[in-house]
């Protein structure tokens, strides 16, 4: 079984190359795109973690 991981991987690489390069070039602050990034990874692990969860009360409920 292949995963395709590239494809869903461009847009935060290219949303984090854009962010960096905004704050690279003093446009934003770095704190910014710290809590950017941050928002984005914690958003991830609420909607995965959400997920397995109602995955695990689907598996015991029926």
């Amino acid at each position: 079984m292949v995963y395709d991981m590239i494809l869903p991987a461009l847009p935060f690489i290219g949303g984090y190359l854009f962010t960096y390069s905004l704050c690279r070039m003093d446009l934003i602050k770095k704190a910014l795109h710290v809590n950017i990034w941050n928002f984005i990874i914690g958003a991830a692990f609420l909607i995965s973690g959400g997920a397995g969860f109602i995955l695990l009360l689907f598996m015991e409920f029926g």
